[in-house]
């Protein structure tokens, strides 16, 4: 019983695998910058501003993180 709730759960969020990661980035952004989770495509999307510029970007996470790394 106890597995198949923790297995839900990592089915339901697999970017707790790099919690800690995401945590790091999101201390480093100012005010203007975006970062959104995507649970169900394992994604994050990332949009970094710097007066008139910006940077946009979608980092996927492998199912197998962090044995392989993230593209």
């Amino acid at each position: 019983m106890v597995l198949k709730l923790i297995r839900n759960f990592i089915d339901e969020n697999p970017l707790s695998c790099c919690y800690n990661e995401i945590a790091a980035i999101k201390k480093d952004l100012c005010e203007a910058d975006e970062l959104k989770l995507k649970q169900k495509t394992s994604s994050l999307s990332l949009k970094i501003s710097q007066g008139k510029y910006y940077f946009k970007t979608r980092i996927l996470v492998p199912d197998n993180y962090p044995e392989h790394s993230i593209r």
